[in-house]
């Protein structure tokens, strides 16, 4: 349990008596962590080599893929969050989705990030920004995402290929193609 010292404005309920007595002040019960901190989906909008550059209709593909399992998280009213490098503005967005106004918001800048030569992939940009980690990661790019074997447990990925090939992540790996997004998704759902 996660304790803090008491702030005005917490909740009485959350109020820690015998440690407030002990101590001679009022500590709080920390909330347990949000479940909007449950699920991260990342999106690849960066590859080390051009060769690596998805076609557009693949970078397209990836683009629907986040965004359907975006959509269908907010269906389900399962708070989530989206990252991404947006190589357009050259910054590193992470958007926390607790409804579908927020998701619909999503839209036009994932559409409009474009995809790069970069020599960081957008997990390495997230591990720069990362306050707290999350209990799931669904990564959505056309190379398994190099930096990502640690959180391979809870990492699927969501590979974008048109001859998929695979690496042993330790991961979920789920190779799709633009003629084959819309079967994979409706196995997601």
């Amino acid at each position: 349990i996660a304790v803090r010292e008491y702030m005005p404005g917490d909740n009485p309920r959350r109020i820690h008596w015998k440690l407030s007595q002990r101590y001679e002040q009022l500590w709080v019960r920390e909330a347990p962590p949000s479940v909007s901190r449950s699920v991260l989906l990342l999106l690849e909008t960066g590859v080390q080599e051009e060769s690596l550059l998805p076609e557009p209709a693949v970078a397209e593909a990836m683009a629907v893929a986040l965004l359907s399992i975006s959509r269908t998280l907010c269906k389900l009213e399962i708070p989530h969050a989206v990252a991404w490098q947006d190589q357009r503005k050259g910054e590193f967005k992470l958007i926390e989705i607790k409804n579908q106004q927020d998701h619909d918001g999503l839209t036009v800048e994932i559409l409009s990030s474009g995809c790069t030569v970069d020599e960081y992939a957008c997990f390495q940009y997230y591990k720069q920004q990362e306050t707290c980690p999350y209990s799931r990661y669904i990564y959505v790019s056309p190379v398994i995402p190099p930096g990502t074997e640690l959180m391979a447990p809870r990492l699927t990925v969501l590979l974008a290929e048109k001859e998929p090939t695979r690496r042993d992540t330790g991961s979920h790996v789920i190779p799709f193609t633009p003629e084959t997004l819309s079967d994979v998704l409706a196995c997601a759902e």
